[in-house]
């Protein structure tokens, strides 16, 4: 029994690390004094639900970095029920759901791209790396209170109908969660590129995801005055502009950081300049991804590729371009490392574990306990977080046009050796 305990340890360590480094971030959360993050998602609620405008408030004093930035929708008619029960309580009762709601997302989507690929997640000899690389990053947006755990779980659940060919429900949500936060819109402009090469019907898609939107703001304006809502629009826009402004420079989350360092004249125009440029790259990627995949799979297993390769891809431009993106975040990583997988059903591929661990480094090196003060130091100074996407993106590539596929793989991908 000890023997098969031990196995077990082996077969596992990165997720137990992953499980026990989540556990004590949650615990921690718990017993802190205050959560910074949930303060200002759930303090505005009343002021709209009253027909005041809480967005030039600070709900953290003396931190004029916490802003609320999302939309009123989302404070009223989600946040501000948490509001009534004690802060402790609500604190629990919001981050438990927010748990819940991403492990069971994921564990959806886990069990529907099994059936379909033919493999086992709990078999991969990459899942302990992949949850060492979470798990930085988990850490901090359970202890942070940050909205991405939601994110996630609702990003890989639709992911399920989307495989099937399914588009209305899919885009209703990725709507309504761009009306949540703007950031997002990148993940619909790929996922509605992905519909138009599939033929999954792009007018539904796009219909509903305007749908998702409106929803948001419609309910809002049924609560509140035409004027109050025209003036809580045009302060949403003003807080955004405003951390834009105040704190791009210094953070070290987006790709700007490293040329900032090196002393390059960079302004907010040249970033959005460059951002715009390379949103056509990320788009012409996609298409590339899945015209290969195409050919070489049936059309079910093109969808799971092409759909996830578009949230995959849409979040990371998110994340590397956005003046808005913060450290936390970085949990949104993780539908670009499930591509990976995916394309890897055996994870056999030459390379890609090493590229796998170096991205570790990179993304999670500027905090993480794990690597040296110096490294940290190095990391946080010159900006190397989001270079992390680097090797990922290259093992995308190489694991798309450059791999040679085993003799199992053959077995349960024959298109994708073969051709059409």
């Amino acid at each position: 029994m000890i023997s098969s305990g031990v196995q077990k340890i082996k077969k596992n360590w990165g997720v137990l690390i992953l499980v026990l480094l989540s556990s004590t971030a949650y615990v921690q959360f718990l017993r802190a004094k205050t959560a910074i993050h949930y303060l200002v998602f759930s303090g505005p609620g009343p002021f709209f639900w009253r027909g005041e405008n809480p967005y030039p408030m600070l709900f953290v004093s003396g931190n004029d970095e916490q802003r609320y930035l999302y939309s009123p929708a989302f404070s009223m008619f989600f946040f501000h029920p948490f509001s009534f029960l004690p802060e402790v309580w609500g604190r629990f009762a919001y981050l438990t759901l927010s748990l819940v709601i991403f492990v069971a997302g994921f564990l959806y989507w886990v069990k529907h791209v099994e059936k379909l690929h033919g493999f086992r997640m709990a078999d991969h000899p990459w899942k302990n790396w992949i949850a060492i690389v979470l798990g930085s990053e988990l850490v901090g947006a359970i202890f942070y209170c940050k909205i991405e755990l939601l994110e996630l779980g609702v990003f890989f659940a639709l992911l399920v109908p989307l495989m099937q060919g399914r588009v209305a429900l899919p885009f209703f949500l990725l709507g309504l969660m761009a009306e949540i936060k703007f950031q997002t819109v990148p993940v619909i402009g790929l996922a509605l590129i992905a519909v138009l090469f599939l033929r999954d019907r792009f007018i539904p898609a796009l219909l509903s995801a305007t749908a998702g939107f409106l929803v948001g703001e419609l309910a809002v304006m049924a609560v509140v005055t035409p004027t109050t809502w025209l003036v809580l629009t045009r302060s949403r826009f003003e807080n955004m502009a405003y951390i834009v402004n105040n704190y791009w420079k210094g953070h070290y989350q987006h790709i700007f950081k490293t040329f900032l360092a090196a002393g390059v004249p960079l302004e907010l125009s040249h970033v959005r300049l460059i951002a715009g440029t390379l949103s056509l790259i990320f788009a012409t990627g996609l298409y590339l991804h899945l015209s290969y995949w195409r050919e070489r799979l049936s059309l079910n297993e093109t969808r799971s590729v092409g759909y996830l390769a578009a949230i995959a891809f849409g979040l990371s431009f998110m994340l590397l371009f956005s003046p808005m993106s913060q450290s936390n975040a970085y949990t949104l990583t993780l539908p670009l490392f499930m591509l990976l997988v995916v394309l890897n059903p055996e994870g056999k591929s030459k390379g890609t574990l090493g590229l796998i661990i170096l991205s570790y480094f990179l993304i999670s090196g500027v905090y993480s306990d794990l690597v040296p003060v110096s490294w940290r130091q190095f990391a946080r100074h010159w900006g190397a977080k989001p270079w992390g996407f680097i090797p990922l993106f290259f093992a995308v590539i190489k694991d798309t046009y450059l791999k040679q596929p085993s003799a199992a793989t053959q077995k349960a991908w024959p298109l994708a050796c073969t051709g059409p």
